[in-house]
């Protein structure tokens, strides 16, 4: 599949490492403190269907997607301790529907959490200013793993303002997983075996679509942004359309206030191409890549792949024995970021992902083609 960039982690069946490894389901001991590359020490429960003392979490979550988020939650084996809502005056209602403390505020809660996971579903803002960053710096200092849905911050540009940029590998934007990341799924991680094989794609055809509940727009842009850039890589135009949904907004300049479809071409400075859609108005949830080489074509899902010839004759393909849904693809990533048995993910290069998608928001208004390069050197790359 021509991937050179890092991500290794599987949705299901995590390696493992002989003797250290504990039995599905069990533990050696009720906890266990580990240290992290970049992350430092942390105390941390094992996650465990017979062990009633699992991961603790903070979930930060409108309440039109309280269950949901419960249902991540489950997934992941995580004790919900407190939640809150960006909505005034829902924190109490989704403190109920999650079993937990309330919580009225998203920056103090998470400064002052001592918790294993924040779980950030609906962002509400959080992310925007300097003082969201210090307050993740400061939960990531303690050992707490920061998972968000959404992106934290609109654009390149706000996520330099804030402070998001400072730094370098582990600085404030690595210490936070996005999820999914979709390049760490199953049906991804399986094809890449085939790689030897194909060489690398000469196009691809991403597309991410469902309910605004299982994701918004962006969020789903974002990561298949972050999937082109590990399959292919970073390309150098783009040329976007964007069509919102009747209520939404027509013109944004920030990528998490889209609501509808984004459909992006994206060409590349070796000739190679790629296009993606993105969309919140999809009546049911779907991910899927399309890699196209010489005398095949790949069709990767996050639970499976099949590779087809130019006779089409299906040559090779793998599925896994349950299909993935969003929720058990986001619980079974925050499962292995918590597992001191799972290697941690390679960082992934977020700041050319979001110098990407600041051209695709630029396209979406300018109506042509855009260079990554300009906003790039934008943020300062």
């Amino acid at each position: 599949m021509g991937v050179t960039h890092h991500l290794v982690l599987s949705c299901s069946d995590f390696p493992r490492t002989g003797a250290e490894t504990p039995a599905r389901g069990r533990i050696a001991a009720p906890t266990r403190t580990i240290r992290r590359p970049g992350r430092g020490f942390r105390t941390i429960h094992a996650v465990s269907e017979n062990l009633s003392e699992s991961p603790s979490a903070l979930v930060w979550v409108t309440e039109a997607r309280a269950e949901a988020a419960a249902s991540i939650c489950r997934a992941a084996g995580l004790r919900v301790v407190t939640a809150g809502s960006p909505e005034t005056g829902r924190g109490t209602a989704v403190a109920e529907t999650l079993d937990a403390q309330a919580a009225t505020d998203a920056r103090a809660a998470i400064a002052g959490a001592e918790v294993d996971l924040v779980l950030i579903v609906d962002p509400g803002g959080f992310g925007e200013h300097a003082e969201d960053v210090e307050a993740a710096s400061a939960a990531a200092q303690r050992g707490a793993t920061i998972v968000s849905l959404e992106p934290l911050f609109g654009s390149g540009a706000s996520a330099a303002n804030a402070g998001w940029l400072g730094g370098s590998v582990g600085g404030p934007l690595d210490r936070v997983f996005i999820a999914p990341r979709l390049r760490s799924c199953k049906g991804y991680v399986e094809a890449d075996e085939l790689t030897p094989e194909l060489g690398d794609p000469r196009s691809a055809v991403i597309v991410d679509g469902g309910g605004a509940l299982d994701g918004s727009a962006g969020a789903r842009l974002y990561a298949s942004v972050a999937l082109l850039h590990s399959l292919i890589g970073a390309p150098e135009f783009v040329d976007a359309a964007y069509i919102p949904s009747p209520d939404a907004k027509r013109e944004t300049r920030r990528a998490t206030d889209i609501s509808g479809t984004v459909h992006v071409l994206a060409r590349f400075g070796d000739g190679r191409s790629a296009s993606v859609i993105a969309s919140d108005r999809w009546a049911s949830a779907e991910q899927r890549t399309d890699l196209l080489y010489p005398d095949a074509r790949l069709s990767v899902t996050p639970s499976s792949y099949a590779l087809i010839g130019a006779d089409g004759e299906r040559r090779d393909s793998f599925a896994a024995e349950k299909l993935a849904s969003p929720t058990d693809l986001v619980g079974a990533q925050i499962r292995a970021l918590l597992d001191p048995a799972s290697p941690a993910p390679p960082p992934l290069d977020a700041r050319a992902v979001l110098a990407t998608l600041d051209a695709i928001m630029l396209s979406c208004r300018s109506g042509q083609a855009e260079s990554t390069e300009v906003t790039r050197r934008a943020l300062g790359r």
